[in-house]
């Protein structure tokens, strides 16, 4: 897809800048969900069952499954539409080493970027 789409529309056009048969470049804004909840697209995984599901820390940095339903792909987010709150600490790295039940130290600010994010509206 290439982003376009035939249209027929009316506008005003009271200084007689637009005549019949001209085209124009519209942008249309998409509405925008302040409570969204977005996570990397590689922070999602697909069980054998074909359900989504994230890598979570609990309070004590225990990793967590938990099962998610996406909506939208942003960018390269995901669009978290049920089964994660808000500031929930999301794996997004090392998930291949990162077991359910398995206790996690995130050591440093940097360090933490790389292998958790936090899910933000």
């Amino acid at each position: 897809g290439t982003g376009q789409l035939a249209l027929r529309g009316e506008f005003p056009n009271k200084d007689g800048l637009l005549l019949p048969g001209m085209y124009v470049r519209v942008t249309v804004a998409q509405g925008q969900d302040p409570a969204a909840i977005l996570v990397p697209q590689r922070a999602v995984q697909r069980g054998s069952d074909g359900l989504a599901h994230v890598l979570v820390l609990d309070e004590q940095g225990v990793v967590q499954s938990q099962s998610v339903s996406t909506g939208a792909m942003y960018g390269s987010e995901w669009h978290i539409t049920e089964g994660l709150k808000e500031n929930a600490r999301v794996l997004v790295g090392g998930l291949a080493a990162a077991v359910p039940g398995t206790k996690v130290q995130i050591r440093a600010a940097e360090a933490a970027k790389d292998t958790a994010a936090t899910a933000k509206k």
